[in-house]
């Protein structure tokens, strides 16, 4: 019975066309098909068809290789690059090195803050409210010092001028209560 049914013409096609091809191991099976799609996806990326969405999908249904998806982010990188023309990529790279001394300048000011800070709390052992808030600022310093070269530079100076900006008012409320307590004295 078996016999028969693979002797049917229907069944015989369908069996050839479903049975493994052979492939060598030093082969790629469809080398041109894979670079010929691999292409047309850049191609339709770069015109505005396909979409990152459409790319993550294909990739997550398993079209897709994460060779395929590199290869695609490297063409289109390099389209991108080879867009900008010397003096633009001339201004950028100025722009990275003004941005790179800002930002060691913003550095210095942290540390030479937090060297006064811990000058003052060495030298003042009261504990009150105010030098509470003195140890959380100088804390929020030692954590801005750790993130100045991986925040943006004006996010970096704003964190930093608002620190600075906070405890100018705690030391003029410090100055003031002292001011106070001398007058109070004297009378």
């Amino acid at each position: 019975m078996w016999d028969t049914i693979y002797e049917a013409e229907i069944i015989s096609r369908l069996v050839e066309e479903a049975a493994p091809k052979e492939v060598h191991s030093d082969d790629d099976p469809t080398p041109e098909e894979s670079t010929s799609s691999i292409e047309t996806l850049i191609q339709g990326y770069q015109e505005g068809k396909i979409t990152e969405e459409d790319l993550i999908n294909m990739y997550k249904k398993g079209q897709l290789t994460q060779d395929d998806i590199l290869q695609i982010q490297d063409a289109i990188n390099g389209a991108e690059d080879e867009n900008v023309s010397p003096e633009e990529l001339f201004a950028q790279q100025i722009e990275q090195v003004n941005d790179n001394f800002i930002k060691f300048g913003l550095y210095d000011k942290i540390n030479n803050l937090q060297e006064k800070l811990d000058d003052f709390l060495e030298n003042h052992p009261v504990q009150d409210k105010l030098t509470t808030e003195v140890i959380q600022l100088n804390n929020f310093l030692k954590i801005l010092n750790s993130l100045v070269f991986s925040l943006d530079t004006s996010v970096a100076y704003q964190l930093y001028g608002s620190i600075e900006i906070k405890l100018i008012e705690l030391f003029k409320d410090i100055v003031g209560r002292k001011t106070t307590r001398n007058n109070d004295g004297e009378k």
